[in-house]
């Protein structure tokens, strides 16, 4: 499943639907500004499916058990609009008074701002331009 800007509310569909499943691994691939975020229904990692964030300008996260519970359990994957968003807005006014031969802030016109929260209270944010879930199918 491809989730961008032209359908985030895909995001909130049975098919995209991650509530109680478990994240274990998460990957940043530099050269690509990509992100591999690891997943499964469960804690024993049966059922793994992959989700990966496309063209990455921007992520954030707290790690600290903030409420305890299990570690990785996603509550909540959310897209932020507006006054919720803080990736693009921050390099939004990064770049206004830098000068920026490849880059103008109508490059963040496509690009979505997403969020995780976990049942420990930890959150990770990414702004990208793509969302490709795979095999989450088969464990619906």
């Amino acid at each position: 499943m491809l989730i961008n800007k032209s359908n985030i509310s895909a995001l909130y569909t049975n098919e995209a639907h991650i509530h109680d499943h478990f994240a274990h691994s998460l990957e940043f691939f530099l050269e690509q500004r990509n992100i591999k975020l690891r997943m499964s229904a469960d804690i024993n990692k049966e059922h793994t499916y992959c989700i990966d964030f496309v063209d990455v300008i921007g992520f954030f996260g707290t790690s600290c058990s903030f409420w305890g519970g299990p570690v990785g359990r996603v509550i909540d994957f959310g897209h932020l609009t507006g006054d919720e968003q803080k990736i693009i807005p921050n390099l939004e006014r990064k770049w206004e008074n830098t000068p920026k031969p490849h880059w103008s802030t109508d490059d963040y016109v496509n690009y979505i701002e997403v969020i995780l929260t976990f049942s420990s209270g930890d959150e990770l944010a990414i702004a990208c331009k793509q969302i490709e879930i795979s095999g989450i199918g088969r464990i619906k």
